[in-house]
């Protein structure tokens, strides 16, 4: 990295391998996972070593005055490659960062009377 300004520009003076190919000098940059750049309601930093979670709150509040929820498992539940003739019922599945329940390759999977919600996929995938 060539340089850096705190809420400004970042120039790079060779080019840099992304997620999708070769990111050319002067193009727009993305960083991430790094607490000095928390900086917009809704932006999040784990710290690992200190076992914390910073949070940037809507409206300029106090987080510690807010209920704060975070989702941790990709999904409530997964049935997958061959676990036949299953029943899940009766559960809550609530904040799945994929599918509250995931089925994949199975026969005869029973899902009833379960409550699903916010999850980020679906609440129910069936692949």
């Amino acid at each position: 990295m060539a340089s850096f300004t705190e809420g400004g520009v970042v120039t790079f003076d060779t080019p840099v391998n992304g997620v999708v190919g070769l990111i050319p000098p002067d193009w727009g940059y993305y960083f991430d996972g790094r607490l000095d750049l928390l900086d917009e309601a809704g932006e999040w930093f784990y710290d690992k070593s200190g076992g914390k979670i910073y949070i940037y709150a809507p409206g300029g509040l106090d987080p510690n005055n807010l209920t704060v929820e975070g989702a941790y498992y990709e999904y409530g539940i997964r049935i997958f490659w061959q676990p036949d003739n299953v029943s899940v019922s009766d559960l809550d599945f609530r904040q799945q960062t994929l599918d509250g329940a995931n089925v994949n390759q199975c026969d005869n999977v029973t899902i009833r009377n379960n409550h699903f919600s916010l999850a980020k996929r679906s609440g129910v995938n069936m692949e």
